[in-house]
C-alpha cells in the first residue's frame, strides 16, 4: 500500500482515503447533503439506491452507498456479518480497485471508503436469545455505532441475558457491556427490535 493511503477513526468506524486526491477528506464527504449544500451534484442515476455525479472545483467524483443485490437484499439491503474491519465490503473493493488502479488497468481511481459498525446481526440475534429467556423489551442501534436494550423480567433471566450480551453470537466481538438496574415501567409485552 502506497504512503498515499491515510485512515482515520469515525463514529462508529473507519475512513479510508487517497491523500493524493483529496488531502482534507472529511467524513462529511460521504453525504450526499454536503455536496447538495455546496451546490456540486450535477446529477444522479438509480439502480440499488442512488448514485450521485459530483464536481469539486476541476474534479469530478461518484458517491455511493453499496448495496446488496439478488436474494440477501431481501434480507439486509446494507448490513453484513462484522468478521473485522480487513472483511468489510467497503474496504475490501476499495483496496482492489486501488491495486487495479496502480496496474493501470481501466477502473476508476477510488476516493475514500468507510464502514460504519452498528451490530445489525447482533441485535437479531440478541433479540432471539431475550425471547428464548422469556423478556420483554427492545434493543436498537445508537449514533456512535453502539447497541443498547431495555429489558424486562424476572432478575435470573436478565442476568442470563446480560452473561449472553457480554459473550455475543458467534463472530461478534463485544467490547463492553454496560449494566443499569431499575424498577420495569411494564410497558413492554414482547422483544422487538427497534429502528
Amino acid at each position: 500500500m502506497g504512503a498515499e493511503v491515510s485512515e482515520a477513526a469515525i463514529d462508529g468506524g473507519r475512513m479510508l482515503y487517497d491523500t493524493l486526491r483529496t488531502s482534507n477528506f472529511s467524513p462529511a464527504f460521504f453525504e450526499p447533503e454536503y455536496w447538495r449544500g455546496h451546490d456540486a451534484i450535477e446529477g444522479s442515476a438509480l439502480g440499488r439506491g442512488t448514485t450521485w455525479f459530483i464536481r469539486s472545483g476541476e474534479s469530478r467524483f461518484v458517491l455511493r452507498h453499496y448495496r446488496r443485490g439478488g436474494l440477501m437484499a431481501k434480507v439486509s439491503k446494507d448490513a453484513y456479518l462484522w468478521r473485522g474491519e480487513s472483511e468489510t465490503r467497503s474496504f475490501a473493493e476499495w483496496y482492489l480497485t486501488y491495486h487495479l488502479y496502480r496496474a493501470g488497468l481501466p477502473v476508476p481511481a477510488p476516493i475514500a471508503a468507510r464502514y460504519r459498525r452498528q451490530g445489525v446481526f447482533y441485535r437479531a440475534s440478541a433479540r432471539e436469545e431475550a425471547i428464548r429467556l422469556g423478556l420483554a423489551g427492545e434493543i436498537r442501534n445508537l449514533p456512535d455505532g453502539r447497541v443498547e436494550a431495555v429489558v424486562e423480567g424476572a432478575r435470573e433471566r436478565i442476568e442470563e441475558f446480560v452473561a449472553w450480551c457480554r459473550r455475543g453470537p458467534p463472530s461478534a466481538e463485544v467490547d463492553d457491556v454496560e449494566v443499569r438496574w431499575s424498577a420495569a415501567s411494564g410497558q413492554f409485552r414482547s422483544f422487538r427490535v427497534a429502528h
